[in-house]
């Protein structure tokens, strides 16, 4: 049996994913129109470089969906998912879950929770491993961000209210 829609595939969670990474890219190409050429450079060359690859990536893929006619039972082999894996749903909730705690917790500790937590929903069962290097991981970011390039270190809510608490 032959797939009844070819473009089927063309259309789901990733082609969103990569609108909205398109979207956000050729804001901020618009947006360093007010910046000065120098300061510009960096910005526009990673936005045009980001859309020509979304742009790419579209065209193989679309041109891949015409050409390729799977027969059901390998699309359904292939959608059969192996032990320790995340569906894209999921993973763009947990992303999406980082994304909010670093507003709450602050970037460290959105971080060490996000580590620590996504191995053990995967299936990795070495709790002493994660634990290590998840913690080691912390601490070179906060030290590559903090003392090396000098930038800060979003402390979100909970680190806003410790301060004003020992402030008092």
């Amino acid at each position: 049996m032959k797939r009844e829609l070819p473009l089927r595939s063309f259309f789901d969670l990733e082609l969103v994913i990569l609108v909205i990474l398109g979207a956000f890219a050729f804001a901020f190409l618009i947006d360093t129109r007010s910046y000065n050429r120098i300061a510009a450079l960096f910005p526009r060359l990673v936005s045009m470089a980001t859309l020509l690859l979304i742009l790419a990536y579209l065209v193989v893929r679309f041109w891949m969906s015409l050409k390729e006619e799977q027969p059901l039972e390998k699309e359904a082999e292939a959608s059969v998912k192996g032990k320790g894996s995340i569906s894209g749903h999921v993973s763009l909730a947990i992303m999406i879950g980082y994304f909010l705690a670093i507003f709450v917790l602050g970037l460290t500790w959105a971080s060490l929770v996000y580590l620590l937590l996504v191995p053990v929903w995967m299936g990795y069962r070495r709790y002493r491993i994660i634990a290590t290097t998840s913690i080691l991981w912390v601490i070179a970011f906060v030290c590559i961000f903090h003392y090396v390039l000098h930038t800060r270190i979003p402390q979100g809510f909970m680190g806003d209210l410790y301060q004003w608490i020992i402030s008092r």
